[in-house]
């Protein structure tokens, strides 16, 4: 009889519709959107999500409301020239010392894909650090857990996440870039085995860190996911219809 994780079954490059965690040169990336979506296409993605910092703690020349306002119809703008290929609309938000997020409540109904990570207060003990992660995945707008292993690697730590990810309908990111791989097989092992989506991001800050998602394709293979464990094997309106369900969650 064949086993059940077949290799037939287990995902490959192909099967990657597009990168949900991309920055350009609105904050700390060093190519334009434009330059972004292009490699994005060449890879043969349907989609990338811009994902620029808004301002916080990250050490990052961060996003206000009006600049990211100006980025939106940046995006609305090129979006009308390159279709079918989609840009989506996207933030990457600081999880604060006390769990809280910085969001601009104003507009977040345009934005497709918040992002929720931390980037400051890593003095803090692991208890105190999970506890901030649990509380910004309750946050009705979060999307996606960010790079949650660079900052929590203690197995009872990471279960607990995910378990909550799991209760709210949340997301949690699989980061491939070489700095933030840490106990990424722990992390994958255990949402696959909950039922969490997790997403296969590069962090990008530049157009050739793109093919990062080779790595993380690498990674996912290595803890036998297939392509239903993975947000971003979705097609386009697929993934935007889980995407309002990660916030609609909480009007049940």
């Amino acid at each position: 009889m064949e086993h059940i994780w077949s290799k037939s079954k287990i995902i490959e490059f192909s099967d990657i519709k597009g990168d949900l965690h991309v920055h350009t040169n609105w904050s700390d990336g060093a190519h334009y959107v434009e330059e972004m979506a292009y490699a994005a296409i060449d890879l043969g993605y349907e989609y990338i999500a811009i994902t620029d910092h808004y301002r916080g703690k990250s050490g990052t020349r961060g996003l206000d409301e009006n600049r990211l306002k100006k980025q939106i119809e940046e995006i609305k703008l090129l979006n009308e020239r390159l279709h079918p290929f989609r840009i989506l609309t996207g933030i990457e938000v600081d999880i604060n010392f006390d769990g809280s997020l910085d969001l601009p409540d104003s507009i977040i109904d345009e934005l497709n894909v918040v992002i929720a990570a931390i980037h400051s207060s890593f003095g803090q003990s692991g208890e105190q650090i999970t506890m901030r992660i649990l509380i910004a995945l309750r946050n009705p707008y979060v999307n996606i857990l960010g790079h949650p292993t660079c900052v929590c690697v203690n197995a009872d730590y990471i279960k607990k996440i995910i378990d909550e990810a799991k209760k709210y309908g949340k997301s949690i990111e699989i980061n491939s870039m070489p700095e933030r791989r840490n106990d990424n097989d722990l992390l994958i092992y255990h949402a696959r085995e909950r039922g969490v989506m997790l997403s296969l991001a590069t962090d990008s800050h530049q157009v050739e860190q793109l093919s990062l998602m080779y790595s993380g394709v690498g990674m996912a293979r290595r803890n036998l996911c297939e392509k239903k464990h993975l947000l971003n094997c979705l097609p386009l309106e697929n993934l935007l219809s889980l995407l309002k369900k990660h916030r609609q969650y909480f009007d049940h």
